[in-house]
């Protein structure tokens, strides 16, 4: 695994055998192949009825067998949840929609599914983690392209403000991309064929939906956020939706909703019959609770995993860059 880049060296082993849904990389151990063989060859045993099985069966040989050599995917949750380092992702999992792992049920190569694993496990080699766990010789924690704040994957991949306005605003807009063209199959606009060949247009409107997006509102009063990811402007209600889009580090997924809402409600009061919702998804792939809601308000029907790829490509991509990785 770790020969062709589909598992960091530091990765969490126990990881490896998690199922997929839960967070883990879903891999078959041969233990758990024997198991299930023993398994079928019980049952097999149970309902034979040739004479000499059915002592066999009588003897319960097979099930004491299947009792030593019994393994479970629950025996690596649990080792993984109780490591300090690794399991801390294990423990954001169950304060998070249950559905943030779903990204690992869509393709992404492997070497890209591992990063982001190695991320959540916290085994990149950053400055930081080089310097004050590794020990392996930094001079500094400090991050190597500006000099300036800790280098740490949180801080690379959410809250650097040298790259904020370049590479995380494109992330967002590869999730204003998804959205805008699932609006537009819904009210008829043209639209590419794919959400990520589609070319998002400041207006695009018909005679029942105004859809702007990254547009300046001009207003009669001076409003600090008046710019909104996508203002969607149903004209025969004239009802108005306000979506504010956010990639956030993992553990500020409530936080950032609430700053989302608040940020637009002076736009929202100037607006009439207008309403604020927050599409928020984390850096690495974790989904707040209400955002199933939220989505289903605007009648979405691309997957949330797709959702969560658009994002995790570009984590993905800016950590290759800033850490120097391979591609």
């Amino acid at each position: 695994l770790t020969i062709h880049g589909a598992l960091h060296p530091k990765a969490d082993v126990d990881k490896l055998y998690v199922p997929r849904r839960k967070g883990g990389r879903g891999l078959r151990s041969i233990e758990d192949l024997v198991f299930k063989e023993w398994c079928s060859f019980s049952e097999y045993l149970k309902h034979s009825t040739t004479p000499a099985l059915k002592l066999v069966s009588k003897e319960k040989i097979v099930e004491k067998g299947m009792r030593e050599n019994q393994t479970d995917h629950e025996d690596h949750l649990i080792k993984w949840k109780a490591k300090a380092l690794h399991g801390k992702w294990a423990k954001l999992l169950k304060i998070v929609d249950e559905d943030s792992s779903k990204w690992l049920t869509a393709y992404l190569k492997p070497s890209t599914e591992a990063l982001i694993i190695a991320a959540q496990d916290q085994v990149l080699h950053t400055n930081w983690l080089g310097h004050y766990v590794l020990k392996t010789g930094e001079t500094t924690d400090k991050y190597r392209r500006y000099k300036t704040f800790a280098e740490t994957v949180m801080h690379i991949v959410s809250s650097c403000p040298m790259v904020a306005q370049g590479v995380y605003h494109e992330r967002c807009n590869q999730v204003a991309s998804a959205l805008h063209w699932d609006f537009c199959g819904q009210y008829l606009l043209p639209r590419g064929q794919h959400w990520w060949e589609h070319k998002l247009e400041p207006v695009t409107e018909n005679e029942r939906m105004k859809i702007l997006w990254d547009f300046t509102l001009r207003l009669d009063r001076l409003v600090e956020a008046r710019k909104p990811d996508i203002l969607l402007i149903q004209k025969a209600s004239e009802k108005v939706t306000i979506i504010g889009i956010a990639c956030p580090w993992d553990e500020t997924l409530a936080e950032k909703e609430e700053e989302n809402i608040s940020k637009y409600q002076p736009l929202r009061m100037e607006l009439e019959k207008a309403k604020v919702t927050p599409i928020v998804i984390g850096t690495l792939g974790t989904l707040p609770k209400n955002l199933k809601g939220y989505l289903q308000e605007l009648d979405i029907t691309i997957n949330v995993q797709t959702l969560q790829k658009a994002v995790i490509l570009r984590t993905s991509s800016i950590l290759q860059q800033h850490l120097d990785l391979p591609g």
